[in-house]
């Protein structure tokens, strides 16, 4: 159980992590061009 909630917690922050980068990349693509 304690498990499941550890691997649901990595797959969410990694999630996020993605995420937030792809934003900054493409403000960064945008500020560019």
């Amino acid at each position: 159980m304690l498990e499941d909630v550890f691997t649901a917690l990595l797959v969410l922050v990694c999630v996020g992590v993605l995420a937030f980068s792809v934003l900054v990349v493409k403000k960064l693509y945008q500020g560019q061009s």
